[in-house]
């Protein structure tokens, strides 16, 4: 009952049609806690408004006064996070800019773009990838002006800009985890160097291109589904994805990658919850 309820939550917050809702009482506060632990909250609250304002769930069903406040603030919470990230990637994008170095957003604020509420899609932290420029970067940012840089990681530093936490990747993934992501990175950096193009107020920023952002997203929650990590937020990530640039992906030229790296069944089941939760 609980997780049906979340899953029409999200249904109706990503824009599909609700029809009806069970009848029994719901237990609102454990529906708000699977939400958040599943990094949804925010889309959950959507669908939430858009199910009372068509009548579908009734005055006697609604959430508790405490659990409606609750839930409320951390999609404002989510918000404002949104919006700083956003302030800090233009602040970025600019930097950059004046050094001649081209930025490209991997997962977050690319992704967003694409859900029907952008700022309601949660996130912790900006990724991003610099055609090869990641050390004269973090030397420009350390240098000129003085932030500091986190090395001790495998595949990206770590710095902060106006409190947002930034990874600045060298590698798409962390090639020492497992040996197929060898391959699979390469197949990444030859396919980032012909990105999308994004504007952001006048700026010019990057995001993968269909292909690379499809194996990138399904590698990325395959090795979240490996670890036991994976949430709802990576699943719909890839289904909002796939609803938008479906007609930009080679779909059997990833199968075979898939194949190749024993990824097939997981590709499989990825489009399967997709569809469920998207009606594509």
């Amino acid at each position: 009952m609980r997780k049906q309820l979340l899953i029409n939550l999200l249904k109706s917050g990503l824009g599909c049609e609700i029809s009806a809702q069970p009848k029994e009482p719901f237990d609102w506060p454990e529906v708000y806690r699977m939400a958040a632990e599943q990094g949804v909250a925010a889309i959950a609250w959507d669908g939430l408004q858009r199910l009372i304002t068509n009548g579908i769930i009734t005055n006697d069903q609604m959430p508790d006064k405490a659990t409606k406040l609750k839930w409320a603030l951390a999609t404002e919470q989510t918000e404002k996070r949104y919006n700083k990230q956003y302030k800090a990637i233009v602040k970025l994008a600019d930097i950059y800019a004046k050094h001649n170095i081209k930025m490209l957003i991997l997962k977050g604020y690319g992704l967003s773009i694409l859900y029907p509420r952008p700022e309601h899609r949660s996130c912790c932290d900006i990724d991003i990838w610099l055609f090869g420029e990641q050390e004269r970067a973090d030397n420009i940012l350390r240098d000129k002006l003085g932030i500091k840089i986190d090395e001790d990681k495998h595949h990206h530093t770590v710095f902060h800009i106006d409190g947002v936490m930034v990874e600045n990747h060298y590698d798409f993934l962390n090639i020492h985890a497992h040996a197929s992501n060898k391959d699979i990175e390469a197949r990444l950096k030859q396919l980032a160097e012909t990105p999308d193009e994004i504007t952001i107020e006048e700026r010019v920023i990057y995001r993968p291109n269909a292909n690379c952002h499809a194996l990138f997203l399904l590698r990325h929650a395959a090795a979240h589904f490996a670890a036991v990590e994976i949430v709802l937020r990576h699943i719909i990530d890839w289904a909002m994805f796939v609803k938008h640039q479906h007609q930009d992906i080679d779909w059997a030229w990833l199968r075979e990658v898939c194949r190749q790296h024993n990824m097939e069944l997981f590709l499989d089941a990825m489009n399967a919850l997709a569809a469920d939760l998207c009606d594509i």
